[in-house]
């Protein structure tokens, strides 16, 4: 988005409205997007950047010091003094006789956060871009959501919530790209469809749905259009016309080993998720400005 350029230092939701109204609304969808791709980083991310270590002291202070007072309750570090020590591979955070350290090892690899109330806690180390950043291991953010959250049931209650919010940003994310990106949805929906038709045109796939029966062998199989048709038909969470005179047998398909009534059953789930997704979409639902 290299066009952007002029505007690059606004925060992304001022962008996204000054494009709106100047009537750019693709660019807007573009700020859009990587805003939510960027909050979805921040947010969701449990192994998350903290800070870097060769920016402290200096600018990275304040994120160390965010970083203490809110994974593990340290409410004395505002006004905290922060060194290094000359060999670079100690942090120290004091306040008067509060102190609290994080020390290097010697491969560059891990940190040790050791706090003056005795707790112990283990960091990840990783070079980017020539500086040495530190990062939340699992321990740790175990450690500051159990004590945020009082009890291992909560902890998992809030693990759930966070779970299944995760499982829905990757949804829209990949089908919809938070629903400025619904190519994405189209190119989904044409290949189960195609999917679909290629599966219905086995022999025996299917069977005709009128009387009598002994109209048509058992054995038969579509031409590419009727296999569409039904398809199409088994996708919609609505009924056409079209297709409707066949329904899937329950012979097993040759590749998947499964029952074409199986195959139709899942493609008729996919159908009641993507369509409303789809329409929602289109309707702008999925698009919100906060």
């Amino acid at each position: 988005m290299e066009h952007l350029g002029p505007y690059d230092r606004q925060p992304f939701t001022q962008l996204e409205e000054t494009f709106r109204q100047a009537g750019k609304d693709k660019l807007a969808d573009d700020v859009y997007y990587m805003r939510k791709c960027r909050e979805y980083t921040e947010n969701i991310a449990i192994r998350k950047y903290l800070f870097s270590w060769d920016c402290v002291p200096g600018d990275d202070d304040e994120k160390l010091k965010k970083f203490l007072e809110d994974d593990f309750d340290i409410g004395w570090t505002e006004n905290a003094e922060i060194r290094k020590s000359d060999d670079g591979k100690t942090l120290s955070i004091s306040k008067d006789e509060k102190r609290s350290e994080i020390i290097l090892d010697a491969i560059k690899k891990k940190a040790t956060l050791k706090i003056s109330d005795g707790r112990t806690i283990y960091l990840n180390v990783k070079k980017k871009h020539c500086k040495l950043n530190i990062y939340r291991t699992w321990g740790a953010w175990l450690h500051s959501a159990l004590r945020k959250q009082g009890s291992w049931r909560a902890l998992l209650q809030t693990a759930l919530r966070k779970l299944s919010a995760w499982l829905l940003d990757r949804f829209l994310f990949l089908l919809t790209g938070y629903g400025v990106r619904l190519n994405r949805l189209l190119f989904a929906v044409v290949f189960i469809l195609m999917l679909g038709t290629f599966i219905f045109q086995f022999e025996g796939a299917v069977t005709l749905d009128i009387q009598p029966h002994s109209l048509m062998s058992s054995h038969a199989s579509l031409p590419g259009w009727d296999a569409f048709w039904v398809s199409l038909n088994t996708f919609l969470p609505i009924e056409i016309p079209s297709g409707a005179d066949w329904k899937p047998s329950s012979q097993i398909i040759p590749v998947l080993g499964i029952k074409f009534t199986t195959f139709a059953t899942l493609l008729d789930l996919a159908g009641w998720i993507l369509v409303p997704v789809g329409v929602a979409g289109i309707a702008g639902l999925l698009k919100r400005s906060k």
